[in-house]
């Protein structure tokens, strides 16, 4: 009998893990992030996308949170970099995000959307201004 409860415990861990969707700070408020996230500051208000606050890690690196109704609706971590490195990052992500349990993959133009069980994330690169690239992961709820 106790063998049998061990075994379903066990079974039943393994599951959840498989579901598991990515750690992002969706659905969290606004005074939570803003007490965890130090230097996090208010960009502007988009109609459609809610206010967006930003955090700097390097220069060139970035985290913007999007909030509607005091809570985090997107997440888009952005690299902004040379052609060479954005493809690197691009790639990478891709595999990381690959090796994870999703639902279902999309691949389309110069990204690729995979499917977790409660949010969706997208992986995407484009040229931004001249040779400047823009390697993105976004966040969002199904």
């Amino acid at each position: 009998m106790k063998k049998l409860i061990l075994t379903i415990l066990v079974l039943c861990t393994c599951i959840l893990c498989a579901l598991a969707d990515p750690g992002t700070r969706l659905g969290q408020t606004l005074s939570l992030v803003q007490s965890e996230i130090a230097g996090l500051r208010h960009l502007r208000n988009w109609r459609s996308s809610g206010d967006e606050y930003i955090i700097y890690h390097e220069p060139n690196v970035s985290t913007s949170y999007y909030f509607k109704n005091n809570r985090v609706a997107k997440e888009k971590f952005t690299i902004n970099t040379n052609e060479q490195n954005a493809l690197y990052y691009f790639n990478r992500f891709v595999a990381d995000f690959s090796n994870m349990n999703y639902i279902q993959v999309v691949e389309g133009h110069n990204e690729v959307t995979f499917y977790f069980s409660q949010i969706k994330v997208t992986v995407s690169i484009k040229q931004f201004i001249g040779y400047d690239y823009l390697c993105e992961v976004t966040y969002t709820y199904r």
